[in-house]
């Protein structure tokens, strides 16, 4: 009987063990934390931006999600920006002013994401940054890097502002002036 029992609590630990969840909308659905649902999803292969657009698709709260996923994974805060604001562009400021001073977020970076992925909402995405406590010049900074950087940011890359993680290359200090010649 012992041997039963300990074959069957084995097995239950082991099962439990297997079902890691794809199913980003059943773990919303079913409540799980939303720090959980990423993992999970991440855990499966599930991009970090696949994994945010379909929690927020499953109708969980895109500041909730955002929140979860930049705690999960805070090298990937302009990808996950990026995505929750072109999804629901109408909470864009709440976002940013929500993870611009979370650890390991770059708040030039997420600001100028946000502001790409949704220009229209400039204004008050300046605002909810400074009353975060962004400094202005850093907040202008970004904005006018995220109004004159191409339409949508690439998935997984960084926008401008200091590296977030590893090292980064940054700029020269430029050549001289001249003249460039263009030959047909």
């Amino acid at each position: 009987m012992k041997t039963l029992l300990c074959g069957i609590i084995g097995f239950l630990v082991i099962a439990s063990a297997v079902n890691v969840r794809a199913d980003v909308a059943g773990d919303v659905a079913a409540g799980l934390p939303l720090s959980q649902v990423i993992t999970n999803a991440l855990n499966t292969g599930v991009s970090i931006q696949a994994a945010v657009t379909q929690a927020i698709q499953a109708g969980a709260d895109p500041v909730a999600v955002v929140t979860a996923a930049i705690a999960v994974n805070a090298g990937a805060a302009t990808t996950i920006v990026s995505t929750a604001v072109a999804l629901r562009p109408s909470v864009a400021a709440s976002i940013v002013g929500a993870v611009v001073g979370a650890p390991g977020v770059n708040a030039a970076s997420v600001i100028t994401a946000a502001v790409t992925a949704d220009p229209a909402a400039t204004t008050a995405i300046q605002a909810a940054a400074i009353n975060a406590g962004v400094p202005a010049t850093t907040v202008n900074a970004a904005i006018s890097a995220g109004t004159t950087a191409p339409a949508g940011p690439t998935p997984g890359a960084q926008s401008a502002g200091t590296p977030v993680g590893g090292t980064g290359v940054s700029g020269g200090s430029g050549g001289g002036g001249g003249t460039a010649s263009l030959s047909r």
